[in-house]
């Protein structure tokens, strides 16, 4: 995976073998949900997306997709491929949605 976004400082030093491993498998994840999201699910809808690094995991959280890469690739990816809705802290839900150029190019 070779691209460079705009919105990312450019890093100093190369990233570990591992953390470029689970940066790279974390775009993936995040650039395929939009993907599905544009060929099966009714304009509009939104995909709720864990925001909270300071929470404590469950069994059923994702060990693969680490919370803080998720966060950090989600808000590079803000205005390029998806729209990001940030919940309020303890009352809402943060969600992204493809936006119209993913649609548009998808």
């Amino acid at each position: 995976m070779s691209f460079h976004t705009p919105s990312a400082p450019k890093r100093k030093r190369a990233r570990k073998a591992k953390d470029k491993a689970s940066f790279e498998q974390t775009v993936e994840a995040v650039i395929v949900n939009l993907a599905y999201m544009v060929v099966y699910s009714e304009p509009g809808q939104r995909m709720v997306l864990p925001r909270n690094t300071g929470a404590p995991r469950t069994r059923y959280d994702n060990r693969s997709l680490p919370p803080k890469t998720l966060r950090k690739v989600v808000d590079q990816l803000k205005g390029l491929t998806l729209d990001l809705r940030i919940g309020a802290t303890t009352k809402g839900a943060s969600t992204i949605a493809p936006n119209d150029w993913f649609r548009a190019w998808s």
